[in-house]
């Protein structure tokens, strides 16, 4: 039995993204519904994006739990796509799974799959994190 199950009752999403530098958006990347999250990854000095996916039509997995011991989360690589058997043949939009930040502090992760939830994402602002 997989611990991932398709989501098809969102809708929306109010989401922040942390980044140490420079903000690009890009398949892969990992945004958060907690805020305190994201500034931790900007580790102070970086930038907090804040945006709204629209998750409408697409193809939205949740899985529970997070491997802390190996550091493994879902849609980390193909491999861990196994793992948690999800799909590998590239039908999946975002993953939502539990995560935590380097402080032990848990959050939902949002992992952008696909070309279509990257297009999806509207990025309202991007500040640069006070010192």
């Amino acid at each position: 039995d997989s611990a991932c199950y398709v989501d098809r009752v969102m809708s929306t999403a109010t989401l922040y993204h942390g980044a140490h530098t420079r903000f690009a958006l890009h398949v892969g990347q990992c945004w958060t519904p907690c805020e305190r999250a994201a500034q931790a990854y900007a580790d102070g000095s970086g930038i907090v994006a804040e945006a709204e996916l629209d998750l409408d039509g697409l193809d939205v997995w949740e899985c529970e739990g997070y491997d802390r011991d190996a550091d493994n989360a879902p849609g980390d690589s193909l491999a861990s796509l196994e793992e948690w058997d999800l799909p590998t043949d590239g039908s999946i939009d975002v993953i939502i799974f539990d995560d935590e930040d380097m402080y032990g502090r848990p959050h939902k992760t949002y992992r952008l799959m696909s070309e279509l939830a990257v297009a999806r994402l509207t990025v309202a602002q991007s500040d640069e994190v006070a010192a």
